[in-house]
């Protein structure tokens, strides 16, 4: 097992938009395969369930994947249903 480079998320951040997704995990860079037909089927239709319920609790925002969070010291990841709180949205 080689030894792993780690990256900042500034460095992550620079990374070329090559259709694959990129995660920042503990300053790890990983890729994998976007994700098949399917799989983004069924994310869709749990958006168009969860989307409506968090607006109208002002809950906060629901959002496609791909999106980038810094999560300080743990690294940053796309995740697939990032959690904005209401209490961060101007």
């Amino acid at each position: 097992m080689g030894a792993r480079t780690l990256v900042t998320f500034e460095q992550f951040e620079q990374f070329p938009d090559d259709g694959m997704k990129h995660e920042l995990v503990k300053g790890e860079h990983i890729v994998v395969p976007p994700p098949k037909s399917r799989h983004t089927r069924i994310q869709q239709k749990i958006q168009d369930v969860l989307r409506p319920f968090v607006r109208e609790h002002r809950l906060g925002e629901v959002h496609r994947g791909g999106v980038s969070v810094d999560l300080g010291h743990l690294g940053a990841t796309g995740r697939q249903f990032p959690e904005i709180g209401a209490d961060s949205i101007q």
